[in-house]
Protein backbone atom coordinates (compact mmCIF):
# COMPACT_ATOMS: atom_id res chain seq x y z
CA UNK A 1 0.00 0.00 0.00
CA UNK A 2 3.00 2.30 0.39
CA UNK A 3 5.12 3.70 -2.43
CA UNK A 4 8.25 1.78 -3.35
CA UNK A 5 11.41 3.43 -1.98
CA UNK A 6 15.14 2.78 -2.19
CA UNK A 7 14.79 2.59 -5.97
CA UNK A 8 17.28 4.08 -8.41
CA UNK A 9 16.30 5.84 -11.61
CA UNK A 10 17.50 2.74 -13.46
CA UNK A 11 15.22 0.51 -11.37
CA UNK A 12 12.24 2.81 -11.85
CA UNK A 13 12.87 3.01 -15.60
CA UNK A 14 13.22 -0.79 -15.90
CA UNK A 15 9.98 -1.36 -13.97
CA UNK A 16 8.04 1.06 -16.15
CA UNK A 17 9.47 -0.36 -19.36
CA UNK A 18 8.69 -3.93 -18.30
CA UNK A 19 5.00 -3.03 -17.97
CA UNK A 20 4.83 -0.98 -21.17
CA UNK A 21 4.86 2.29 -19.23
CA UNK A 22 7.39 5.08 -18.84
CA UNK A 23 8.58 7.69 -16.38
CA UNK A 24 7.05 11.10 -17.08
CA UNK A 25 9.34 13.93 -18.09
CA UNK A 26 9.48 16.75 -15.56
CA UNK A 27 7.15 18.99 -17.58
CA UNK A 28 4.46 16.31 -17.74
CA UNK A 29 4.93 15.69 -14.03
CA UNK A 30 4.48 19.39 -13.19
CA UNK A 31 1.42 19.73 -15.43
CA UNK A 32 -0.28 16.85 -13.61
CA UNK A 33 0.79 18.28 -10.24
CA UNK A 34 -0.41 21.85 -10.66
CA UNK A 35 -2.41 22.04 -13.87
CA UNK A 36 -2.82 25.63 -14.98
CA UNK A 37 -3.54 26.98 -11.49
CA UNK A 38 -0.19 28.61 -10.76
CA UNK A 39 -0.52 27.46 -7.13
CA UNK A 40 2.52 26.13 -5.33
CA UNK A 41 0.87 22.92 -4.19
CA UNK A 42 -1.29 20.48 -6.17
CA UNK A 43 -4.44 21.10 -4.11
CA UNK A 44 -4.21 24.86 -4.71
CA UNK A 45 -2.54 26.44 -1.71
CA UNK A 46 0.64 28.50 -1.73
CA UNK A 47 3.88 28.31 0.21
CA UNK A 48 3.40 29.60 3.74
CA UNK A 49 -0.17 28.29 4.05
CA UNK A 50 -0.84 25.62 6.67
CA UNK A 51 -0.68 22.28 4.86
CA UNK A 52 -0.30 19.90 7.83
CA UNK A 53 -3.27 17.75 6.78
CA UNK A 54 -2.62 17.87 3.00
CA UNK A 55 0.64 15.95 2.55
CA UNK A 56 3.24 13.78 4.26
CA UNK A 57 6.37 15.84 4.96
CA UNK A 58 8.90 16.26 7.77
CA UNK A 59 6.97 16.70 11.02
CA UNK A 60 3.47 16.33 9.53
CA UNK A 61 2.21 12.94 10.63
CA UNK A 62 4.52 10.02 9.96
CA UNK A 63 8.22 9.25 10.16
CA UNK A 64 8.26 7.47 6.83
CA UNK A 65 5.86 6.97 3.98
CA UNK A 66 2.08 6.95 4.25
CA UNK A 67 -0.16 4.66 2.17
CA UNK A 68 -0.81 5.81 -1.39
CA UNK A 69 -3.81 8.17 -1.45
CA UNK A 70 -3.74 8.72 2.34
CA UNK A 71 -4.58 12.45 2.06
CA UNK A 72 -8.11 11.88 0.76
CA UNK A 73 -10.27 13.62 3.37
CA UNK A 74 -10.67 10.61 5.66
CA UNK A 75 -9.72 10.23 9.31
CA UNK A 76 -7.10 7.64 10.27
CA UNK A 77 -6.74 6.80 13.97
CA UNK A 78 -7.88 10.32 14.86
CA UNK A 79 -5.73 12.11 12.27
CA UNK A 80 -8.03 14.00 9.92
CA UNK A 81 -6.71 14.48 6.40
CA UNK A 82 -7.87 16.98 3.81
CA UNK A 83 -8.81 15.72 0.36
CA UNK A 84 -5.75 16.86 -1.61
CA UNK A 85 -5.73 15.73 -5.24
CA UNK A 86 -4.06 17.67 -8.03
CA UNK A 87 -6.26 19.50 -10.58
CA UNK A 88 -6.24 16.24 -12.57
CA UNK A 89 -7.38 14.16 -9.59
CA UNK A 90 -3.97 12.61 -8.87
CA UNK A 91 -2.91 12.08 -5.25
CA UNK A 92 0.49 12.28 -3.56
CA UNK A 93 2.04 14.70 -6.04
CA UNK A 94 3.52 16.56 -3.04
CA UNK A 95 5.24 14.75 -0.20
CA UNK A 96 5.51 11.08 0.66
CA UNK A 97 8.35 10.29 -1.81
CA UNK A 98 10.41 12.15 -4.36
CA UNK A 99 9.51 10.89 -7.82
CA UNK A 100 12.07 10.20 -10.50
CA UNK A 101 11.34 11.71 -13.92
CA UNK A 102 12.78 10.83 -17.30
CA UNK A 103 14.39 14.29 -17.59
CA UNK A 104 18.06 15.17 -17.34
CA UNK A 105 19.05 18.08 -15.07
CA UNK A 106 20.72 19.76 -18.06
CA UNK A 107 21.98 18.80 -21.50
CA UNK A 108 25.49 18.16 -20.23
CA UNK A 109 24.51 16.62 -16.89
CA UNK A 110 24.69 13.04 -15.68
CA UNK A 111 21.95 13.75 -13.10
CA UNK A 112 18.24 12.88 -13.42
CA UNK A 113 15.48 15.18 -12.17
CA UNK A 114 13.14 14.20 -9.35
CA UNK A 115 10.04 16.10 -8.23
CA UNK A 116 7.48 16.34 -5.42
CA UNK A 117 9.31 16.39 -2.10
CA UNK A 118 9.08 13.64 0.48
CA UNK A 119 8.27 12.65 4.05
CA UNK A 120 11.85 13.62 4.92
CA UNK A 121 11.65 17.23 3.66
CA UNK A 122 10.05 20.48 4.78
CA UNK A 123 7.22 22.14 2.87
CA UNK A 124 9.48 24.27 0.67
CA UNK A 125 10.54 21.19 -1.31
CA UNK A 126 6.94 20.02 -1.80
CA UNK A 127 6.12 22.92 -4.12
CA UNK A 128 5.13 21.66 -7.56
CA UNK A 129 7.67 23.81 -9.39
CA UNK A 130 10.65 22.65 -7.28
CA UNK A 131 13.09 20.39 -9.12
CA UNK A 132 15.89 18.37 -7.60
CA UNK A 133 18.53 16.13 -9.12
CA UNK A 134 20.62 13.14 -8.20
CA UNK A 135 22.75 10.38 -9.73
CA UNK A 136 20.68 7.86 -11.68
CA UNK A 137 22.21 4.95 -9.79
CA UNK A 138 21.45 6.33 -6.32
CA UNK A 139 18.93 4.76 -3.98
CA UNK A 140 17.49 6.76 -1.08
CA UNK A 141 14.79 6.03 1.51
CA UNK A 142 12.72 8.96 0.25
CA UNK A 143 13.00 8.28 -3.51
CA UNK A 144 10.28 6.50 -5.48
CA UNK A 145 8.59 6.92 -8.84
CA UNK A 146 5.32 7.27 -10.71
CA UNK A 147 4.62 5.70 -14.09
CA UNK A 148 2.94 7.27 -17.10
CA UNK A 149 1.52 5.85 -20.25
CA UNK A 150 1.26 7.31 -23.69
CA UNK A 151 -2.28 7.58 -25.02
Amino acid sequence: NHPVVWVSWFGAHAFAEHYGLRLPDEYEWEKVARGMTGADYPWGQNYGDNISDNANYWGSCEDGTTPVGFYNGQSYDGFQTTDSPSPYGVYDMAGNVWEWTHSWWSESSSFRVFRGGSWYDDTYYLQSWYRGYYYSSSTVSSFGFRCSRTQ
